[in-house]
């Protein structure tokens, strides 16, 4: 349905997110895949402000698309991670951006300067708190 008829998709999850038990929930986007195109990035951007007291985050491998699109006007109830492993890892940097890397003792080219990738945890209390994860240092 998301292919064919986004706009239906989209009505359809705003409408299942007004349900009580996501009122300060946290959502995962994709327990796999990624966002394949800027429209569908922009309809989830456009569902999570639509959505304030939900909490949404994602792993991506999207780089170049998050620098564009995310990035510059983030909403303040997503959170995300990028994930070593694909093609734009030479962008990534694990000084500045949140990353994973699900084979931690490989080198990506590019990444950090060649410097071994790293999964950054958060505490409970920094999740919890309310506050944007994207202020937190390392």
């Amino acid at each position: 349905m998301v292919l064919d008829e986004p706009q239906v998709w989209q009505e359809q999850m705003l409408t299942e997110l007004t349900a009580s038990r996501f009122d300060g929930a946290w959502v995962r986007i994709h327990d796999s895949g990624d966002f394949f195109s800027e429209g569908y990035l922009v309809r989830w951007l456009e569902i999570m402000r639509a959505r304030p007291r939900t909490r949404f985050y994602a792993y991506t491998k999207e780089v170049a698309l998050f620098r564009a699109v995310v990035e510059p006007d983030p909403p303040v109830n997503f959170w995300w991670v990028f994930s070593f492993g694909g093609l734009q890892d030479a962008s990534l940097d694990v000084a500045r951006d949140r990353v994973a890397d699900v084979f931690p003792g490989r080198r990506h080219q590019g990444a950090g300067e060649g410097r071994l990738a790293q999964l950054h945890f958060f505490s409970r209390r920094q999740v919890d708190s309310g506050a944007s994860l994207r202020s937190f240092s390392r």
